[in-house]
């Protein structure tokens, strides 16, 4: 049995910590932007991007390449009264055709830097947002668990004593004390979860993360969706196509002849004055490399393309699986109460437990359900998040 006093002396600590709790206000939200932005400008792998793009860009500059420059010089007797000597000066151009391909390869490469640059960065900015939802859902769970808590333990220490002094039994006290045991696992488990959030977090914004998460309506956020697969992805996929297609055509341009110029005077056996011009070229027609180069590589753009096909194939069955385990995590979530409700059930129960119409073991089963529903919604509300994160990046438009 127990002492209706005592139940309502319990019920009041709780009105106590509900006035505390109400003057604990939230500083310095930090949006879910904000770290993105913060980690943009700080952390090396987002600032070595536009380092990366300009390698690539002075590599198309790279390929404008001549031959070498040579001069030569011979001084000599062919007869007895004088002596003769000659001078040249050749310059290789070098394979004009296969400059021209190499160049052009050197463009289709830094576009598709530059499209997997973009979707680099898209999940790395995926990677900051996981970690600051995992923050978010911590600090909400940690929200509730300290409003509960510490009115659940205060409740269990007045059941406590009743217990000690006969006006209550174990099982009704016991239950409560459980409850306590329960929810302070939670706390601990939602404080690591935080900390570690919050390190990473730091780590990516290149600068110590704390305050408090900014709001955000999760509902509306996952509201959004999208069944087409983004551009992004499909221009990336045919810029390294085409990369791979003007290496083809810079490996058959090998085969394509060198040319060189040149210009020359000398005096022999006293005829001066002799001087012209020379051109000629090279081919290398008793070699087979230069084809086998480019079939070979003609083989790796089919054999890609193959590739590109299935995992574009992937994306969509993925982004089909991504929407049906969304809607129905959505369709569970529906059968819990929302969050109005959920607060209008806590105070209803701390009604019941003054009123000394139920007995606390009862009671602590009402109060462990109405603790499993919010874990649920955490739970839920967890892998929806992760889910829309992959929607995003699989589906978000540029």
């Amino acid at each position: 049995m127990f002492n209706k006093k005592t139940l309502t002396k319990a019920a009041g600590i709780i009105v106590l910590f509900l006035s505390f709790n109400s003057l604990q206000a939230q500083t310095n939200p930090v949006s879910i932007d904000d770290v993105v932005t913060m980690a943009k400008a700080n952390h090396a792998e987002f600032k070595n991007l536009s380092i990366a793009l300009e390698q690539s860009k002075s590599r198309e500059k790279a390929t404008f390449q001549l031959g070498n420059t040579s001069f030569d010089y011979s001084y000599g007797e062919l007869n007895e009264d004088v002596n003769d000597w000659q001078w040249q000066l050749d310059q290789s151009l070098g394979n004009l055709f296969h400059m021209s391909a190499a160049k052009k390869a050197a463009v289709a490469g830094t576009e598709y830097v530059e499209s997997e640059q973009l979707l680099q960065q898209r999940y790395m900015i995926s990677q900051v947002k996981g970690l600051w939802f995992k923050w978010y859902f911590a600090e909400q769970s940690l929200e509730q668990i300290n409003l509960w808590l510490p009115e659940l333990q205060d409740i269990n220490v007045t059941l406590r004593q009743a217990r000690e002094a006969g006006e209550l039994n174990l099982k009704d006290q016991f239950g409560v004390e459980s409850i306590v045991l329960s929810l302070s696992k939670q706390q601990l488990s939602a404080e690591m979860t935080k900390e570690s959030a919050l390190a990473e977090l730091s780590k990516w914004c290149g600068q110590t993360i704390d305050g408090k998460p900014a709001n955000i309506s999760v509902t509306e956020w996952m509201s959004q969706t999208s069944d087409s697969i983004t551009s992004l992805l499909a221009q990336s996929q045919q810029a390294e196509l085409n990369w791979m297609e003007m290496q083809v055509k810079e490996a058959k341009a090998q085969y394509a002849p060198e040319l060189r110029v040149g210009y020359f005077q000398q005096r022999i056996v006293n005829l001066t004055g002799l001087s012209g011009f020379r051109a000629g070229l090279s081919m290398p027609l008793f070699s087979s490399s230069p084809k086998q180069t480019a079939k070979i590589r003609s083989l790796e753009v089919e054999k890609r393309r193959n590739e590109q096909e299935q995992i574009i194939f992937d994306y969509e069955q993925k982004i089909s699986e991504l929407n049906k385990n969304k809607e129905h995590l959505q369709k569970a979530l529906a059968f819990l109460p929302p969050d109005n409700q959920m607060e209008a059930n806590w105070g209803g129960l701390k009604t019941l437990l003054s009123s000394g119409d139920i007995n606390t073991f009862e009671w602590s089963q009402l109060v462990n359900t109405h603790l499993g529903y919010f874990e649920q919604k955490i739970s839920i509300y967890q892998e929806l998040a992760a889910i829309q994160l992959q929607l995003e990046f699989l589906t978000e438009k540029n």
